[in-house]
């Protein structure tokens, strides 16, 4: 059909880098302007987006407007804070909070992944795929500085720009 499709792992996830430091807007969406650079990508882009994807995907839409045609996410992260005691304190305090989540999140993902399971998935295998996330060192604290970067406020004001700027969206 003459589309060029570009998948890519997140900074902290799959096969990619785990770099220290705060991972917020400016750090996902510099990765991705890195990326489209690298593959000298210039046209306008179609972004779909899952998840934390969607996130990335509306603050890459809300400061480069220009360069989206079309915005597709697919249950973005950051339509609302994640707002449990204990996710507040960890993301709150630094070092007890970074102990705790290395203490207890590991755990929490694994009961997570074996209650889903079972349920019909896409991806094949994609349970064990999780899993093995697990396993590699610096993942949880990307989890974390996601949670405290990125993930640790509110969208409206980008899906506010992007509303301004008239992009069309597919939000699912």
């Amino acid at each position: 059909m003459g589309c060029r499709v570009l998948t890519y792992d997140l900074y902290g996830c799959g096969y990619s880098e785990r770099p220290r430091g705060k991972q917020n807007e400016a750090f996902f969406t510099q990765q991705l302007n890195d990326l489209l650079r690298h593959q000298d990508i210039t046209d306008t882009i179609s972004i779909v987006s899952y998840s934390m994807g969607g996130t990335i995907a509306s603050a890459f839409a809300a400061t480069q407007p220009e360069r989206i045609g079309q915005l597709v996410l697919l249950a973005p992260a950051g339509m609302e804070i994640v707002s449990g005691k204990l996710v507040k304190f960890i993301v709150g305090t630094p070092i007890i909070g970074d102990w705790l989540m290395l203490a207890f999140y590991p755990n929490e993902l694994r009961k997570g992944i074996q209650a889903e399971r079972k349920l019909p998935a896409h991806v094949p295998r994609i349970s064990d795929q999780q899993e093995r996330e697990l396993r590699h060192r610096g993942f949880v604290p990307a989890v974390l500085s996601s949670l405290r970067g990125l993930l640790g406020k509110s969208q409206q004001e980008e899906h506010n720009a992007i509303h301004h700027a008239g992009l069309p969206v597919l939000a699912i």
